[in-house]
């Protein structure tokens, strides 16, 4: 028999949907018996697929990446838990102005692993990134079946381009928003929600809220919206587990410094990237039409086409589901709270560091599409899942995937990350036991790698800072009173000075060279004298020496 005759063959006999509406005949006239054990076996071996497929992205994919990039502010994360690992009070004690979670969870990451060395650091925070993802998209699975799968697949294959699988809040408080997104769906098409899911709600928001302060106004919406019409027992036990979460959190803190770091200070990012993006007044338009916005400006990454084609697909069946299914209010609540994720809006297809802010819109996105494909009449729902399969398809084999990327992961390391191991390591060799560091830039995981004290009051000195008279003051007052014994501060390019050095301290300090070239760390002249032969051999191994 040739190839065209039993290609013939199968598509007469076996992708005829008479098949298909056969089997599901088939499968209804089973016992309750029967239809429980083939359901739970096809669970189950979904389950084991996905476990094994995310797990297959992550070793073979995202983990020769681990040094793409070098420090984000996934690193800003670290420290922060580095610093409650010392016995430092978020807010009060250091700086952070983003909410305490990712803090809280670096904290316990470091505290459970003890991470020898900067690698292991970085790895045991992806991991923990990895481990969760893995948790909740079975478990995403299991509750909502197919109606999530797709996002679950297309969004493992592609969040690389916008950091997901960094440590960073947005890769974490997408599953649970995904999970309220699907409970939402679930409750305005008159599908079955249990009691217990308007607890594990609450507990979600509560979450969301303490994780990453932008996304407070999505959480609080879709939190509305769900029990909205909910029974009023649910309501009351609802928001009375959010209400009393939440003021137990915060009495644990400072809500004066809380305020002044997420509020204040982050005001003035929000109206940076308000102005950046033209997103004020009726600018706001093009965060609630994203998609269409989307297939109007031809981005051209990966990304961007991955986005299009989102978009077309979400055209199409919203079309459907408000021509045919006369969902307009169901498809208006979703719009609306898809433009509330798209908050901190970016220009279609912009992947990598600013792309991550579109993470949770992305993520969302391709759930509502999912969601819509998956409610729609037979014929429909197989052109979709047909081209949804394609999309993924071209997301992993296309040429401009990061799949196809050759990376070696140590040169990659050394070139993101290798810089803060080398300046951290000096630090540590050349450092007494009573010794302090002060960091003047971005390079806050030298103070990891160091593992002294940091001089500053608030230990970060970093972003808005230098732009508020407290923090300045602090600054002001710590080099006037008790100067850092190492100091590390962005150069000038021509002089290789550092250009915050205060000028009546530069003579007080040295400069330390690397490659017989000046670098931006110091050390304070009087502790030249002290240092042993064995320690000036030491750094000599890393390039580093200290003229005299």
């Amino acid at each position: 028999m040739s190839f065209s005759m039993l290609k013939k063959k199968v598509q007469s006999r076996i992708l005829k949907p008479m098949i298909l509406h056969e089997v599901k005949q088939r499968f209804t006239k089973l016992s309750p018996k029967r239809k429980n054990l083939f359901t739970f076996f096809l669970n189950l071996f979904i389950s084991i697929f996905l476990a094994g497929f995310l797990s297959f992205l992550f070793l073979f994919f995202y983990l020769p990446h681990i040094g793409a990039f070098g420090c984000f502010d996934d690193c800003n994360n670290i420290i922060g838990g580095f610093f409650i690992l010392k016995g430092k009070k978020i807010f009060t004690d250091f700086y952070f102005n983003h909410q305490l979670g990712m803090a809280y969870v670096s904290f316990f990451t470091q505290y459970f692993f003890h991470p020898e060395t900067l690698y292991k650091l970085l790895l045991y925070h992806r991991v923990v990134v990895f481990l969760w993802s893995l948790f909740f998209s079975i478990w995403l699975f299991l509750r909502f079946r197919f109606s999530v799968l797709f996002f679950i697949l297309l969004f493992a294959i592609t969040k690389f381009y916008v950091f997901g699988d960094r440590f960073l809040a947005e890769s974490f408080i997408i599953y649970p928003l995904v999970y309220i997104l699907c409970l939402l769906w679930y409750q305005q098409t008159k599908q079955r929600i249990y009691r217990w899911e308007y607890v594990l709600t609450a507990l979600f928001v509560w979450f969301i809220i303490f994780m990453r302060e932008p996304f407070i106004p999505l959480a609080l919406v879709l939190f509305t919206a769900l029990i909205w019409k909910a029974e009023k027992k649910m309501q009351i036990i609802s928001l009375g587990i959010l209400s009393g979460l939440t003021v137990v959190t915060i009495s644990f803190f400072s809500l004066k410094d809380m305020y002044q770091q997420l509020v204040v200070i982050n005001q003035q990012l929000v109206s940076q990237e308000v102005g950046e993006n033209q997103t004020g007044g009726i600018g706001i338009l093009k965060i609630f039409f994203y998609p269409l916005f989307v297939l109007t400006s031809f981005p051209k990454t990966m990304l961007g086409q991955i986005e299009i084609d989102l978009s077309i697909l979400f055209f199409a069946f919203a079309f459907y589901q408000t021509l045919v299914g006369k969902k307009y209010k169901e498809l208006f609540l979703f719009l609306f709270v898809l433009g509330i994720a798209c908050i901190r809006f970016v220009q279609p297809g912009t992947m990598f560091y600013h792309g991550f802010r579109l993470m949770v819109w992305y993520g969302l996105f391709i759930t509502f599409v999912n969601l819509l494909i998956m409610s729609s009449p037979r014929r429909f729902k197989t052109i979709g899942i047909t081209l949804f399969i394609v999309l993924i398809l071209f997301s992993v084999f296309s040429p401009k995937s990061f799949m196809k990327e050759k990376i070696n992961r140590e040169e990659a390391f050394t070139v993101g990350y290798g810089h803060y191991f080398a300046t951290g390591t000096v630090v540590k060799t050349l450092a007494k036991k009573d010794d302090t560091l002060f960091v003047e830039a971005r390079d806050d995981m030298i103070y990891w790698q160091a593992d002294i004290k940091s001089a500053y009051k608030y230990q970060f000195y970093t972003g808005l800072m230098p732009s508020q008279k407290l923090y300045v003051d602090a600054r002001t007052e710590m080099f006037g009173k008790y100067p850092p014994d190492f100091y590390y501060g962005d150069c000038d390019e021509k002089t290789m000075r550092a250009k915050s050095l205060p000028k009546n301290r530069e003579t007080d300090y040295q400069q330390i060279y690397f490659s017989e070239k000046p670098s931006c760390l110091y050390i304070k002249k009087g502790n030249v004298s002290k240092l042993t032969k064995q320690q000036l051999e030491q750094i000599q191994s890393l390039g580093y020496t200290i003229p005299r």
